[in-house]
């Protein structure tokens, strides 16, 4: 049990990955110790709503390539409809959704 009150083995997301409906990047690191991409796929493969799954040659917490955080944002312009946006800024009434200025992925 952690100082939230909750015990890591009963969280169990498979049970509820395939009613979530929003877009959704599925991101996995070949070399993570933590999640291995067989779960991270498997997740991908029940979600409900539209999806991309990404697999890195990295680590849980190894700094993302540029080329990787550029798709991310990407996909975020997208699903806000801003695709000719260079960044997502505040004025751009991102606000709304509790983003920040820019988004520097």
């Amino acid at each position: 049990m952690d100082l939230a009150g909750l015990n890591i083995e009963n969280f169990k997301p498979i049970k509820f990955v395939r009613q979530i409906k929003v877009p959704a990047i599925f991101i996995g690191g070949s070399k993570d110790k933590i999640i291995p991409t067989d779960q991270v796929r498997t997740l991908f493969n029940h979600y409900g709503g539209q999806k991309e799954l990404k697999i890195v040659n990295q680590g849980h917490n190894t700094k993302r390539p540029a080329k990787l955080l550029d798709h991310i944002n990407n996909f975020i312009k997208k699903q806000l409809g801003m695709s000719g946006a260079k960044y997502i800024r505040k004025s751009q009434s991102t606000e709304r959704i509790g983003l920040t200025n820019k988004i520097h992925i």
